[in-house]
């Protein structure tokens, strides 16, 4: 009987169980992700539909958009397939206007999701963002009444997401170079204090290029594409962070565009990575690989960008069970990161270090289930870890807590879990929460032992919230 329930109805239910969703806090979260202007039914009817989707009977276009939202996946990569705009609800991130809508009709995408993906993401990340649930994904909500993201003269007249009128030509290098300072800064702040502290300015200073890079030409139209392409890459990184995927891979779109035109092969690089790094993530490994290798074909390469690229690569190959081809091309990233100069400030893949190598190369031994070899690793990867790295250490703690479990040492296991989740709950990283789910699931065998028990609970009200709120909110 259970071979008849098709492939996506299996994942939906799989998805939803990983993310520690009952079907109660499923349908709450459905009522969450849903625009202002769509009327859903009761919770009650909601919890039925989803047990009927759970049996096969697939949804209308507009409940897939909502599903797809909630569990932070793409309608292709649940469905096996898009969900058609004529007939789903239109995410606001994406769209916001019926402009919008025909400009994406007619195939004209990159021009008519970017402003309107910046002037939601500027609307919906004011002061408050900090309090949107972090495993789900951020939901649409304005910045609070009278506390304005923006403040130049003429802003009223010319709209939220507008810049001051463009220098004359030559008169923005001080500007671009300030703004190229605060993207670094603004980088270690999303490290110690998380995605949620910073993106309100990152997405800003997208808006300000885009309006600068509108009548800018020459040199300075390249030099402004150039920090466009940057800042989009970052405001894709920050979104991915948060849970929220679909916005992140539409940053991450336009950044690549963008880092063309500005002809920046090292950046151009950067973005391949990134791109392999979000395909290992879900599970799709031939991409994790070319990718990496595609990024490794690019130009002049700093070392350290080798080194990154060469990881990335090296994962692809433990994902697919290649042990060969991990050992081969980890052992290459560990010895480009060792022979790195010292990293500099607003250097790409700076995080790149012999640590950060550690840390992947036992991930890689976790995917081969060689787990006794990723709790060494992880170890000695975390051993004097940079305290400016607050949030990935966490992430790598949370990994060595599954190692730590499937090798049998659930004490240990539960104490590095709880670490890692006090640095979830700090930086409010989606990633972390998502890393722990598997940590949970392993320790099921010592469900009894209290430290266990207490973990498991303090990671659900984490996850689901309770009547007040996540407990970390």
């Amino acid at each position: 009987m259970g071979e008849q329930i098709p492939q996506w109805a299996r994942r939906l239910r799989s998805l939803r169980e990983e993310r520690l969703l009952p079907p109660k806090a499923f349908a709450a979260r459905l009522r969450e992700v849903a625009d202002t202007d769509i009327e859903l039914p009761k919770s009650t009817s909601l919890v039925r539909m989803l047990r009927l989707w759970e049996s096969g009977t697939e949804p209308r276009a507009m409940y897939k958009a909502l599903i797809t939202r909630v569990l932070n996946i793409s309608s292709e990569e649940l469905f096996g397939g898009p969900v058609s705009p004529a007939s789903a609800p239109a995410p606001s991130a994406l769209l916001a206007s019926p402009k919008a809508e025909h400009q994406i009709s007619t195939g004209n995408a990159e021009e008519a999701t970017t402003p309107a993906l910046i002037t939601e993401q500027v609307r919906s990340t004011g002061p408050g963002f900090d309090s949107l649930p972090f495993l789900a994904g951020p939901r649409e909500a304005s910045a609070p009444t009278g506390l304005s993201m923006t403040g130049w003269p003429g802003q009223e007249e010319r709209g939220a997401g507008s810049a001051p009128l463009l220098r004359p030509d030559g008169d923005l290098a001080d500007l671009l170079d300030t703004m190229r300072r605060l993207r670094t800064i603004l980088a270690c702040q999303d490290n110690m204090l998380g995605s949620g502290a910073v993106i309100p300015s990152a997405i800003q200073q997208v808006s300000i290029l885009r309006e600068l890079s509108r009548t800018a030409t020459g040199t300075t139209r390249h030099a402004v594409m150039d920090l466009q392409a940057a800042y989009a890459e970052f405001a894709g990184w920050l979104n991915d962070d948060l849970g929220h995927r679909g916005a992140g891979q539409q940053w991450i779109n336009n950044a690549l565009l963008w880092a063309h035109e500005a002809d920046n092969e090292l950046l151009i690089a950067y973005i391949l990575l990134r791109q392999s790094q979000r395909a290992a993530e879900t599970g799709d490994t031939a991409a994790a690989v070319a990718l990496a290798q595609a990024a490794q074909r690019r130009g002049e390469l700093t070392a350290r960008m080798r080194a990154a690229a060469a990881q990335a690569e090296a994962g692809g190959h433990a994902l697919s069970g290649d042990e060969r081809g991990f050992t081969t091309t980890v052992a290459l990233a560990r010895d480009l990161a060792a022979q790195a100069p010292p990293p500099t400030a607003g250097e790409w893949a700076s995080w790149c270090t012999p640590a950060y190598i550690a840390a992947h190369e036992a991930r890689g031994w976790a995917h081969l289930g060689r787990h006794d070899r990723a709790v060494e690793s992880y170890q000695h990867a975390l051993r004097g870890w940079p305290a400016e790295f607050h949030r990935d250490r966490g992430l790598y703690l949370s990994r060595l807590a599954h190692s730590q479990a499937l090798t049998g040492a659930p004490e240990q296991a539960t104490h590095t879990a709880r670490t890692a989740l006090a640095i979830a709950c700090g930086t409010r990283s989606a990633r972390i929460l998502a890393e722990l789910a598997p940590v949970r699931k392993a320790l099921t065998p010592w469900r009894d032992n209290p430290r266990v028990s207490e973990f498991t609970d303090e990671l659900t009200h984490v996850t689901l919230g309770t009547e007040n709120g996540p407990p970390c909110a």
